[in-house]
């Protein structure tokens, strides 16, 4: 399932998968970078020393969850979700989300 979510301020759009993250999985740290999530960018770089990079193998299990949920505690809004539906999205968060009109 994939989800577009539009800013109301500024009109940004994000799009991100739900579930795993084979991006994260196969590029590790520079996942978060490019997506400009440098709380994530700087945590799992971290994270990688003390765990000698055992963490990459376990982010791309929860990363998209979490990038979905900090972009709307961000303020951003569910344009659209596709291959699914906003209740399927609510179920797989786990929270209420705000739709885009």
């Amino acid at each position: 399932m994939k989800v577009v979510l539009k800013h109301p301020q500024t009109g940004e759009i994000k799009e991100s998968a739900t579930g795993f993250a084979w991006w994260m999985l196969l590029f590790g740290v520079f996942v978060p970078l490019v997506r400009g999530d440098f709380k994530w960018f700087f945590l799992s770089l971290l994270l990688s020393i003390p765990t000698f990079g055992l963490i990459w193998i376990i982010l791309p299990f929860i990363y998209n969850k979490i990038y979905i949920k900090e972009l709307i505690k961000k303020g951003f809004k569910v344009q659209r979700v596709e291959g699914g539906s906003v209740e399927d999205l609510k179920r797989v968060l786990n929270m209420d989300v705000p739709i885009y009109d």
